[in-house]
């Protein structure tokens, strides 16, 4: 009788459904978020690059008055300042009537994912003569 039950017990498969969700839904789940971080992280990027490419235009148009404190702090507002896991930071070199240099630096901190922090520059450079 003992043989009997275990025979069952082994063919039985009504609850191998739930077993494969149980292993699967936290895969499916990691891979969802590690999508979403992804995509903060590259819109971060762009954001950054963009602010960066204005600064430079900024410092293009207002070359004759322009200091490097204003090119940063332009393209710092460009950005948002309460982004959850970023860090944005511009460092602005202004060369009258030659050149600005623009370097923007994303520092991001993972929500979820438990990955160590990641850093991404971006550096713009526009002539200021026309």
């Amino acid at each position: 009788m003992k043989n009997t039950l275990l025979r069952q017990y082994i063919k039985d498969q009504s609850a191998s459904p739930a077993i494969e969700f149980a292993v699967i839904f936290p895969v499916f789940i990691l891979m969802l978020m590690g999508a979403i971080e992804m995509g903060m992280v590259l819109w971060g990027r762009n954001s950054m690059n963009y602010a960066a490419s204005m600064a430079a235009r900024y410092a293009f148009v207002h070359a004759s008055s322009v200091t490097d404190d204003q090119v940063a702090a332009y393209a710092q507002n460009l950005v948002p300042a309460s982004s959850p896991g970023f860090t944005f930071h511009f460092k602005a070199t202004v060369t009258p009537n030659t050149s600005a240099v623009i370097i923007g630096t994303l520092r991001y901190k993972w929500l979820v994912l438990p990955l160590s922090n990641i850093t991404l520059r971006e550096r713009v450079t526009q002539p200021l003569s026309s």
